[in-house]
């Protein structure tokens, strides 16, 4: 099931967006946001130090500012807008090839900013904050890599379905085969190790008509692979 043959085509959807684990990056926001006639895609996630990450790349109208190192280690504190403007062709180059209009680039980036709202989101507890409110959604990699337990994983993927409006549709990434992983020196996320058979399973059990596709994306070592689902809620 792709989103196109269910006839969910560009800016054909008048309701928000709901992207559920944005972490730092809200790159499932971005591309929800093709979808939408007008309006915003809320950026959820738990994390402040995300949220905060986020404002500073211009979510809620923030600073356009980061602060951090560059590529040589150095300490910089530079304009988003700047690095995007500048920057922008350089990423849509490979090869000698250009890729992409930089201009059109640095244009979808800014709107992103102005109609992305970072909020302060747990995933858990999604549908119940947001009763079938939002009329597309996303999550990627979030309700298997916070716990170990199979039975709070499906209530984590069951609150982002209850957020959507019926008929909504979906698109949800999921690590296969995970059995943790560490993010900086002293963090360590739990994962379920869970198989291509467990997702489909496990999707079966909600008000979701859905397909799962197991494809061989290897983005970080102690992993076996990469689960996407694409469906609808429908009921």
């Amino acid at each position: 099931m792709k989103l196109k043959k269910m006839l969910v085509m560009p800016e054909s959807i008048d309701a928000p967006g709901i992207d559920a684990g944005s972490g730092p990056y809200p790159l499932w926001g971005m591309i929800l946001l093709r979808f939408l006639k007008s309006g915003m895609v809320f950026a959820a996630d738990k994390s402040q130090s995300n949220l905060e990450y986020q404002m500073h790349f211009g979510a809620n109208g923030g600073p356009h500012l980061y602060r951090g190192l560059d590529l040589l280690g150095q300490e910089v504190e530079a304009d988003t807008r700047v690095i995007w403007r500048e920057h922008g062709a350089h990423i849509l180059r490979k090869g000698g090839e250009i890729y992409g209009d930089a201009s059109l680039f640095y244009n979808t980036l800014l709107d992103a900013q102005r109609r992305i709202k970072a909020v302060k989101g747990d995933i858990y507890t999604l549908g119940e904050r947001f009763p079938s409110r939002f009329g597309i959604g996303a999550s990627g990699f979030c309700a298997e890599s916070i716990t170990t337990s199979k039975d709070e994983c499906l209530d984590a993927w069951r609150s982002f379905i209850n957020s959507l409006r019926i008929g909504a549709p979906f698109v949800i990434t999921i690590v296969l085969g995970s059995t943790g992983y560490s993010a900086g020196e002293f963090t360590f996320f739990p994962a379920v190790n869970l198989t291509i058979e467990d997702v489909v399973e496990m999707f079966a059990m909600l008000p979701v008509e859905c397909t799962a596709e197991e494809v061989r994306i290897n983005f970080r070592e102690g992993h076996g692979g990469t689960a996407i689902v694409v469906g609808r809620r429908i009921r």
